[in-house]
């Protein structure tokens, strides 16, 4: 376990990060708006984006891995599968 000092720096980076990466995901909705696009920004509730949208816009290629092997792999959505 790290001492409190160095610890405390650790997360509020990783809290930063999150920040930024809501920030960016508010410009790329206004953006895509913008453009005409009818577009809706569901946050971490991939549950209800699965069950309304029929495009997934992950933050960065991990987390797009999990979302695809989640929602394919393992739940077996079907689909999913035409969409890719």
């Amino acid at each position: 376990m790290a001492p409190p000092t160095t610890a405390e720096p650790q997360g509020r980076d990783r809290t930063c990060m999150w920040i930024k990466r809501l920030d960016d995901a508010k410009f790329v909705i206004l953006r895509a708006r913008e453009e005409g696009y009818n577009v809706r920004h569901y946050g971490i509730l991939i549950e209800d984006a699965v069950g309304e949208a029929n495009f997934i816009l992950a933050p960065d290629g991990v987390s797009g891995n999990l979302i695809f092997r989640t929602l394919v792999l393992v739940a077996v959505g079907t689909d999913m599968v035409r969409l890719c």
